[in-house]
């Protein structure tokens, strides 16, 4: 009888612990206990208004986003991912989908038409319609020295974002490889 209320007593002791370190976390980071399916601990929302239309058919220009600015400082990046990102001959943030990240095999194929189709970990590369990026010979340049460099590897802190129009767009097209200290925060979608 003895052990039975020893073992009570030491999970009642634990839980009193763990119950203790998790309102000492909530009162010292409640921003992190958000619960809506990421680490908002690192992040500050903002809305905003879509300007221009490289992403139309997922977001249109003139409609209002919310910006979680600072969310991959604490939450991983993962592709299909709809960013905000400091192109620096730009104003204003640009809006892209993340397509490849570091590791991945990237290279540019082209196709009977005559474009250049981007070929990533062996499949060709679509738009959310689900039409293939078709890039002419022009569009590929920036992108092909990159890959050329890196054996065709996306290298570490390094992405490849594009815009939804499949002939590019201000994106990984025009720039080539994305640099992770430029991403400003996710864009969270209706």
């Amino acid at each position: 009888m003895r052990k039975f209320f020893l073992a009570i007593f030491i999970i009642l002791v634990i839980a009193s612990v763990i119950g203790s370190i998790g309102y000492f976390l909530y009162k010292k980071y409640p921003k992190s206990f958000d619960f809506k399916g990421y680490d908002a601990s690192c992040v500050i929302k903002e809305k905003d208004t879509v300007q221009g239309e490289s992403l139309s058919g997922i977001v249109e220009n003139g409609e209002e986003i919310t910006l979680l600015k600072g969310y991959y400082e604490c939450n991983p990046i993962n592709k299909g991912d709809v960013i905000a990102y400091n192109y620096s001959k730009n104003p204003n943030p640009i809006i892209k989908i993340v397509k490849a990240l570091p590791g991945d095999n990237v290279k540019l194929q082209r196709n009977e038409k005559g474009y250049f189709n981007i070929i990533i970990n062996n499949e060709i590369a679509f738009n959310s319609s689900g039409e293939p990026y078709e890039l002419t010979e022009a569009k590929t340049k920036m992108l092909s020295l990159y890959l050329k460099d890196y054996n065709g590897i996306i290298p570490k802190d390094t992405l490849i974002i594009l815009g939804n129009q499949t002939g590019g767009s201000i994106d990984s097209t025009k720039f080539g490889l994305a640099s992770y200290k430029k991403i400003i925060g996710k864009v969270q979608l209706k």
